[in-house]
């Protein structure tokens, strides 16, 4: 019997092919390193969104990093959306009309912005350190805060119906009216991009763009910005894809039609990836005929991969795959040398559907 279990702990160890980071003991919190963030929204009414860290230099990750760094305090319900100002994080979380506010290096709360009325915080841009902007769902508009002093202003846009995506370049802010799929798809705004200018707080035009209109990625280095649309159950021809505009003429200039949950863009070489249903596709922007092609295979079809992030300085993709949406997720980290298997991978919360990267330079 015992030379049986010595094998079996033998074979366990051989077929263990992919490192899994450790999580660490609760007491130990992360100095000041570079590090991946990864938002995990929760389930809907369920008051369990949460932030989960990764260490880069150490392979170690802390598992529900927020409610660990502030004991008794938890996120929220439905957090949507993480945003990266130096050392501070600010984090949209629909469901409790908040906008929680935080250190990134030891995750301890600032405190956090409380809305009246149904709100519904999705996405937020910061423009510079007193002028910043977040989507309310709910309200269908634009609101103002000060990202230094954590005030929110009277200032508020009402745009089309349910905006969601949120990005600006320079003095433009473009928001994606997605119309909440088909819940608000006749509305005369719906499917739209308002283009806002930041500092007169005037919404210069409007436009149409794809079905349900979800994120807004902008690239300063080419002067463009990419619009993900999706599916409307409504119309047996609506798949989704994917927009790309010209800033200076504000003119569509290409699309590409294709079922897709999330995107991310390699700013500097100019390449999107972009999340479909059988894994990932790979979109090189610099040439006027490309076409999406296959970049990684999702080996298991029903696992949901739902958001997608690239790190620039090693050159890595990272995914968030939500499972089945009810269990914990995990995420998947593949290189481009080995784009048929990640080289890590590791647990995170319930929906990873944000990540971003913190760079220390030593």
């Amino acid at each position: 019997m015992l030379k049986k279990i010595h094998l079996i702990f033998i074979l366990l160890s051989l077929i263990s092919c992919i490192r899994e980071p450790t999580a660490p003991e609760q007491k130990l919190l992360p100095s000041k390193s570079s590090s991946a963030v990864i938002l995990c929204e929760g389930l809907w009414g369920y008051n369990n969104s949460t932030i989960d860290k990764y260490i880069l230099d150490d392979g170690i990750v802390y598992n529900n990093f927020f409610s660990l760094s502030n004991p008794g305090l938890v996120l929220g319900d439905i957090a949507n959306s993480i945003t990266l100002k130096g050392d501070t994080a600010y984090v949209a979380v629909t469901g409790s009309n908040s906008i929680e506010i935080l250190n990134i290096n030891n995750g301890k709360s600032y405190g956090r912005i409380k809305l009246d009325g149904n709100l519904g915080p999705r996405n937020l841009f910061i423009l510079n350190d007193t002028l910043a902007f977040f989507t309310c769902i709910f309200e269908n508009s634009i609101r103002v805060f000060n990202p230094s002093s954590f005030k929110l202003t009277e200032k508020k846009m009402i745009v089309g119906p349910a905006p969601e995506g949120l990005a600006g370049y320079e003095a433009y802010l473009f928001v994606a009216n997605s119309g909440y799929g088909d819940y608000f798809s006749d509305h005369p705004k719906s499917s739209t991009i308002s283009v806002i200018d930041a500092f007169s707080f005037e919404e210069k035009l409007t436009l149409q763009t794809g079905s349900n209109p979800i994120k807004i990625i902008c690239n300063p280095r080419t002067k463009k910005f990419y619009v993900s649309f999706k599916h409307l159950p409504s119309k047996k021809d609506s798949i989704g894809g994917l927009i790309e505009y010209d800033i200076n003429s504000m003119k569509e200039v290409r699309n590409w039609r294709f079922k897709i949950n999330d995107f991310c863009l390699d700013i500097n070489e100019n390449i999107c990836y972009a999340i479909d249903s059988d894994g990932i596709l790979k979109i090189d922007l610099n040439s006027l005929q490309a076409q999406p092609g296959r970049f990684i295979t999702n080996p298991k079809i029903s696992d949901i991969w739902y958001s997608i992030a690239y790190y620039e300085f090693d050159k890595t993709l990272w995914i968030g795959n939500a499972k089945n949406y009810q269990i914990n997720g995990e995420i998947l980290i593949y290189d481009f040398l080995s784009p048929d298997k990640p080289q890590k991978k590791f647990s995170c919360g319930l929906n990873p559907n944000t990540i971003i990267f913190q760079k220390i330079n030593k």
